[in-house]
């Protein structure tokens, strides 16, 4: 360890003083805690000028830097002067000036014991000569150490009581919102895009398709400025979905939550029911696109022995070619059924043509809407009658019947999605992606049969008049 120099000097002894402070609060005054700092040093130095002390002309002064690591940049200069052997003393006003990490602290006196640089705080009087300055000197360390953690442990625990407050605890400001005063205020003209994304995630599209939307419509997010535009990606919009800020909630410790004292965007149901559509099983079902390109797929039925078709494709140079094929000639052969491959561009354009001529010239939008709404409204009753009987909020026959809230509400909004389709079949259907229109045909067909011997398409309503029908991925 280095010594402190406490006997006459052979030769002059190059003195450097180290101030710092944590914050920049108060460095703006004539003169502040770093002056304070230096003053005292270098009346201590003047104290050992019979021993050959004198003070460098280069100033090290760190203001608005933790003691926590290293990374100051009059520190990082000090060190290399200590390197380069322009340094024999190092002077701090406090121990915990220089490093207020034991770690840190030990390397720092490896480095100045290697150069043969000395080590003085005037305000605690010790030697590292003696065994027992040593000790001293790690005990000082320690506790500058532990008075760092407990003021760490302190300013977390203020900041998880004021968000258990629903306070805004900092941070830059998500979209929809700025910060004003310390607290979040709603910007309007954001809102907008904020509800659309949530509700474009509960209409099944995925976090790119949302992402690649708002870039077509031109819209920036939150980080960026106009200097430097950058697109939106699916990253963007999973962050937006998982922020509880928009319900009106901020995230505590241990996965809890707490009401904001901010207005909320969104409900919490829409909220809930966005967490559910981007569960894995809700995922799994929501890209039933294995292959979304096949739109009748879940639908169309071989017309001689009525099994599902399956799909497949042909490669003719760069030239694609698409295929729905009876699952039973796929597993079995043409002995097992003499139905050939159908072209998948014929048979769905025989489709949509039949299903725009049915849609033309039935109430079926309108008997869709007052039959199926009437069946959730029963639905909802139900549960909620069966929460009202339970008398625990432990019960686990609660979290059931919650679940069976969200999906209904789920249900609620697919199904006004699909009737604005239907009634408006020929604008929506063009502007409907791939798996979107997948999920309407399987809504509202339970089975196509085409022939294609005389080009001639068959189609088999659901009856939406019966019981609730619910697709598989609206979690049902």
């Amino acid at each position: 360890m280095p010594t402190v120099i406490d006997s006459p000097a052979s030769k002059p002894q190059r003195c450097a003083i180290y101030t710092r402070k944590s914050t920049t609060q108060g460095l703006e005054q004539d003169f502040n805690t770093l002056d304070a700092q230096t003053e005292a040093c270098r009346h201590y130095i003047q104290s050992q000028t019979h021993l050959g002390w004198k003070e460098v002309p280069e100033s090290f002064s760190d203001g608005g830097f933790s003691g926590a690591n290293t990374n100051r940049p009059a520190f990082s200069r000090l060190l290399s002067n200590v390197i380069a052997g322009s340094i024999d003393v190092v002077i701090v006003y406090k121990v915990d000036r220089l490093s207020r990490s034991l770690l840190d602290f030990s390397k720092i006196m490896e480095i100045f014991n290697e150069h043969e640089v000395a080590f003085v705080s005037i305000t605690q009087n010790f030697s590292t000569a003696t065994a027992l300055g040593r000790l001293t000197l790690n005990i000082l360390m320690s506790f500058s150490e532990f008075e760092r953690e407990m003021i760490s442990e302190r300013t977390r625990d203020k900041i998880e009581a004021s968000r258990q407050k629903g306070k805004w605890t900092g941070g830059l400001a998500p979209l929809g919102y700025e910060i004003i005063d310390h607290k979040l205020h709603v910007v309007a003209r954001e809102v907008g895009t904020v509800q659309d994304i949530f509700r474009w995630s509960v209409e099944g599209h995925t976090a790119t398709w949302i992402a690649g939307r708002l870039n077509d419509l031109g819209i920036q997010h939150k980080s960026l400025v106009e200097s430097r535009p950058r697109p939106w990606d699916r990253s963007h919009i999973a962050n937006i979905l998982q922020n509880r800020v928009y319900a009106g909630q901020l995230g505590c410790q241990g996965g809890e939550f707490s009401k904001g004292e901010h207005e909320s965007i969104i409900t919490t149901e829409l909220f809930e029911l966005t967490q559910v559509m981007l569960s894995p099983k809700a995922r799994k079902y929501r890209n039933l696109s294995l292959n979304p390109a096949y739109i009748a797929r879940g639908v169309l039925v071989c017309s001689s022995c009525e099994r599902p078709m399956s799909t497949s494709c042909h490669w003719y140079g760069t030239r694609q070619i698409r295929y729905y094929r009876c699952a039973t000639l796929a597993s079995d052969g043409k002995s097992a059924c003499p139905c050939p491959n159908q072209r998948a561009d014929t048979i769905e354009t025989y489709l949509v043509k039949a299903l725009a001529e049915k849609l033309r010239t039935d109430l079926i939008g309108i008997e869709i809407e007052r039959e199926q709404l009437k069946h959730l409204r029963n639905e909802t009753q139900i549960v909620h009658g069966y929460l009202a009987k339970l008398v625990s909020d432990d019960d686990p026959d609660r979290v059931i019947l919650e679940r069976k809230l969200v999906v209904l509400a789920r249900i609620r909004v697919h199904l006004r999605w699909f009737s604005r389709t239907v009634k408006q079949f020929d604008g929506s259907w063009p502007t409907l992606t791939l798996a979107e229109q997948n999920l309407f045909l399987r809504t509202i067909v339970r089975k196509a049969v085409f022939f294609g011997t005389n080009e001639k398409i068959e189609l088999a309503f659901r009856d939406f008049r019966q019981a609730l029908y619910i697709p598989d991925e609206l979690g049902g």
